[in-house]
Order: structure tokens, then C-alpha cells, then sequence
């Protein structure tokens, strides 16, 4: 099984990424990187020059939601195992995935505003599911979409419930199970508040740990800005020449090293998987355009801010040379050891980790529920929900590479249809301004 996944997120997944991500991209007019500062402009710039409704979810709402989404683990834990794996080439393959992907998830949101609908609860409800079922009549795939995503949102449940416990234990006592336990009952509470308690959290909380992390790997990186043009260097070399002679680092084929990018740039930044979509299609908008415009920017801050940030604090402070492999999770914690010192280094880490995942497994699950609802399975919301929350306790204590094994199956299953279904869509509907 697992050298059948390494090959799919090889050449094929190469492909469809970038290639489709190309395709759509130049549809829409390359404007993630053409109007980049108007976007900036449209979204950051206007965010709080008007009064945001009362009852709806609001743009920047619904933004910091799906950015609670894809701000996770992945960004402290994936980015340096894809460093460890796949050398430090795999950097630049995640800042192309995104930067297309920036163009990919702008036409996800855009057609996710397009073929949204009211449910039973006037609230507007969207994503790949609905797109590809009213906008392509593809019933049986939009289902299918829908399925694979409730079992994606477990494995990555688990995968983040993992990477927390794994980091309070690594200093602490606290038994693994008993931090499961803690983290499923403060997602139930925001969970069990609905989609506007989950939005008016967010946007508070998300820009919060998303500025103490910024702050964390700046400090680790302007320590050692020494380091920064060798790492520069390295980082754009090895994303084409193989990284096998390079110290202790146990080795990484190009293959590997393409790989690891592109699967940890896509779960990052989820372009081409289609979940944003569901955040943004619970805001009111009047111009679907506005609201993927906040898609461009969520994975701007999320790979390019970061990601970045991440793989350059651990490139720079040597870590990634020095790990073994049975530590990567500790890895980030070790760079800022570097600066910090080492008990301060490891309960900072694991408290931002804490506060990453939190946000992460609220919107996944929520994303989870959306697509029992687009199945007619309302009724299983509740009892769905109590799985996804013991999948946190059990994720807890279960082995790491099992999790990212599975994670990367069903990431595959996912980003394949929906891929498609943005090609067709955006061929035989008018996707420029």
C-alpha cells in the first residue's frame, strides 16, 4: 500500500496539482499573482470598514474558518517531515503547489458560492458535493466526494490529535489518552454551538496563534539570518538534483523529495481537495468573486507565510540534520531550543500546537458533518459527531505513520474528482471577472 501511494503522489498527482492547477489558473487570468495586492486590498484592506451582519457569517468570518482548517499540524509537524523525507527541495515544491493553488482554490470557492443552497436551517451550505452534483449533474461522484471526505476527516482527526498528545507528553506526564480526552471536549463545546459560534471563534482565535507562531520562527530565523541565502540555495538545488549525499540526513530521490512537497503542500494549503469551499459557502455574499478572493489569501498566509516560516526555522537552526526519525514531531520544538530555552522552547510548541489543532479538527468535523447533511443524514449529525470526537482520544494514542499512510489514500480519492470537476466546470462556465 505504501509504495502504491508513493507513486501516486508522484507523477500523477504532478499532473493534476500543477497541471490542472495551470490549466485553471490561466482561466481566470493567472489573478493570484497578476492582482495579488488588489486582492490584498479587497480582503485584508476592507475587513473592517463595514459592519458585519448580525445573523449571517461574514467574509472575514468565513475566512478565518476555513484558515482554522488547513492551520494545523501539518504546518508544525508536516513541513519538517517533508523536510526529513524529502530534503529541503520539498520546501519549493509546496510554494508552487500553492502558488497554483491559489488559482485552483479560487475557482473551488467561486463555484462553491455558485451552486450553494439554503438548508432546513436558512443556512447556506456549499462545496465540492453540491457543485458537482447541480452544476455537472455527476450524482453518483458528488456522493462518492462526500463519503470519502467523512473518512478523511477521521484520519486527519487522528493525525492532529496525535501530534498534540505525542507533544505534551514528549515533557510531561500527563497519560496520551487524558489529553485526547481534553481536546475532544472543548471541540464538542464549539461544535455543538453551530456554524456561527465556530465562525465568531475563529476569528478571533485564528489571526491570534497564527501572530505568536509568526513571532516564535521569526525569532529562530533572525538568529541565524546568516544561514539564510546557503538554506536559499539548497532549498531551490535540491528541489531538482537529488539530496542523497547530504550528511546525516538519511537521503531523499527527487521522486521523494516531489512527493513529500506536493502531499503536504496540498494538505496545507487543501488546494485542489475542495474542503474550503465548505467554510466559504456559509458566508453571505453578493459578489462570489469577493469571497474567493479570501481563498487566495487563506493559502497565501497559510504555505507561503507559515509553511515558510516553518521549514526555514528548522533548515536554518540545523535541526533537520541532527533528527532522528523516531522525533520529527519534536523538531520544531528543537529549532526553537536553539534560541529559547529548551523547557520554555517545548511547552511554547506544544501550547501553539494545541491551539493550531484545536482549530483544525472544529472546522474538519464540521466539514464532515456538512457532507452527512448533503446525504440526506441529518439525523446521524449527533451520533457522527461522538465518533469524530472519540477518533480524537483513539488518534491520541494510535502510531503516527499508520495515520499519514491513510490520510494520504484518502487525500488522493478526493482531490481526483474534484479536479475534474473544476476543469469542467470552469470550461463550460465563465470564470473571468
Amino acid at each position: 500500500m505504501k509504495a502504491i501511494i508513493e507513486w501516486v503522489w508522484g507523477i500523477p498527482m504532478i499532473v493534476l496539482l500543477l497541471g490542472g492547477g495551470v490549466i485553471l489558473s490561466s482561466r481566470i487570468g493567472f489573478i493570484q499573482l497578476i492582482k495579488l495586492p488588489m486582492i490584498f486590498r479587497e480582503t485584508i484592506g476592507m475587513m473592517f470598514s463595514k459592519k458585519e451582519r448580525s445573523k449571517e457569517v461574514s467574509p472575514f468570518a468565513a475566512f478565518s474558518a476555513a484558515l482554522g482548517g488547513t492551520v494545523g499540524a501539518n504546518n508544525i509537524i508536516g513541513v519538517p517531515l517533508a523536510i526529513f523525507y524529502g530534503g529541503p527541495g520539498a520546501l519549493f515544491w509546496m510554494w508552487m503547489v500553492s502558488l497554483i493553488g491559489m488559482g485552483t482554490i479560487y475557482t473551488e470557492i467561486l463555484f462553491g458560492q455558485q451552486f450553494k443552497e439554503k438548508n432546513k436551517k436558512d443556512e447556506w451550505v456549499g462545496g465540492p458535493s453540491y457543485y458537482m452534483d447541480r452544476g455537472l449533474k455527476w450524482r453518483k461522484i458528488a456522493r462518492f466526494y462526500s463519503v470519502i471526505l467523512m473518512f478523511q476527516v477521521l484520519a486527519s482527526v487522528m493525525v492532529q490529535s496525535n501530534a498534540t498528545a505525542l507533544s505534551w507528553n514528549h515533557y510531561s506526564s500527563f497519560p496520551i489518552w487524558i489529553i485526547g480526552v481534553l481536546m475532544a471536549g472543548i471541540v464538542g463545546f464549539s461544535l455543538w454551538g453551530g456554524i456561527n459560534r465556530i465562525t465568531s471563534i475563529m476569528k478571533y482565535f485564528v489571526p491570534t496563534m497564527v501572530f505568536l507562531y509568526v513571532i516564535g520562527t521569526s525569532t529562530v530565523i533572525f538568529i541565524n539570518y546568516d544561514l539564510l541565502i546557503p538554506v536559499f540555495k539548497s532549498i531551490f538545488q535540491h528541489a531538482f538534483i537529488p539530496s542523497s549525499a547530504m550528511g546525516l540526513f538519511p537521503g531523499a530521490t527527487l521522486f521523494a523529495t516531489l512527493r513529500w512537497g506536493l502531499a503536504r503542500g496540498l494538505y496545507s494549503s487543501e488546494a485542489g481537495l475542495g474542503t474550503a469551499a465548505i467554510a466559504h459557502s456559509s458566508s453571505d455574499v453578493e459578489a462570489p468573486e469577493k469571497q474567493a478572493y479570501w481563498g487566495i489569501i487563506a493559502v497565501f498566509f497559510d504555505t507561503i507565510v507559515i509553511c515558510s516560516l516553518t521549514g526555514l526555522a528548522v533548515l536554518t537552526s540545523g535541526v533537520w540534520m541532527k533528527q532522528e526519525e523516531k522525533q520529527l514531531i519534536h523538531m520544531v520544538s528543537n529549532a526553537f531550543a536553539t534560541v529559547f530555552p529548551e523547557s520554555i522552547a517545548n511547552i511554547t510548541l506544544a501550547c501553539l500546537l494545541t491551539l493550531f489543532v484545536f482549530s483544525t479538527v472544529t472546522i474538519l468535523i464540521f466539514y464532515g458533518e456538512k457532507q452527512a447533511e448533503y446525504l440526506g443524514k441529518e439525523k446521524t449529525i449527533p451520533y457522527l459527531r461522538i465518533v469524530y470526537l472519540v477518533s480524537i482520544i483513539i488518534g491520541s494514542i494510535l502510531a503516527i505513520d499508520l495515520l499519514w499512510v491513510l490520510l494520504d489514500v484518502c487525500l488522493a480519492l478526493l482531490v481526483v474528482p474534484n479536479m475534474f470537476a473544476l476543469l469542467r466546470l470552469s470550461k463550460k462556465t465563465n470564470v473571468n471577472e
